[in-house]
């Protein structure tokens, strides 16, 4: 992204983090995120950042770290949990599930929700889905597991496991 767009109109923030999330965010917590960057100087880390995303194996070294991390993941046999939401932004349900079956974790859909996924769920929500992953099983609807698990007010959704 340019640098004009990121240091003098605070694009990352103004633009990019709204349109990232499926609800409107207020105006006090639109504040809460412009309060860190109010100068272009202060908002130079966001603009160098999107520069370090690994895309099409450049940086290299990021790109390098972060494929050893997914090998790593991959390889591992400890139990994972992998939150995605529909229809995601950076990374797709179907590529979500996919990597869950490669790395043997447990992929919880969220429901509807882009990348910020911290503005979508409430911590109900997350409190219900921990409940409703507790032992790994095979393939349910979070709905299902509703049913089976601690009472909770979080909505239903969908769970799914790799073993």
């Amino acid at each position: 992204m340019g640098e004009e767009l990121i240091l003098q109109q605070n694009a990352f923030v103004e633009r990019i983090l709204p349109g990232s999330i499926i609800r409107e965010l207020s105006d006090e917590e639109m504040d809460a995120y412009r309060a860190p960057f109010p100068t272009p100087e202060s908002r130079l880390p966001i603009w160098r950042f999107p520069n370090k995303l690994p895309i099409e194996g450049r940086p290299l070294d990021v790109w390098k770290r972060l494929s050893d991390a997914h090998r790593a993941l991959r390889m591992s046999t400890y139990p994972k949990l992998l939150f995605a939401a529909d229809p995601g932004a950076l990374v797709s349900v179907d590529n979500a599930r996919e990597f869950a079956a490669q790395s043997r974790s447990r992929l919880v859909l969220l429901g509807a929700g882009r990348h910020f996924l911290q503005g979508r769920p409430s911590r109900n929500d997350c409190e219900g889905d921990r409940a409703r992953n507790q032992p790994a099983g095979p393939t349910v609807s979070r709905g299902e597991a509703h049913m089976t698990a601690k009472r909770s007010s979080a909505p239903p959704g969908r769970v799914e496991s790799r073993a």
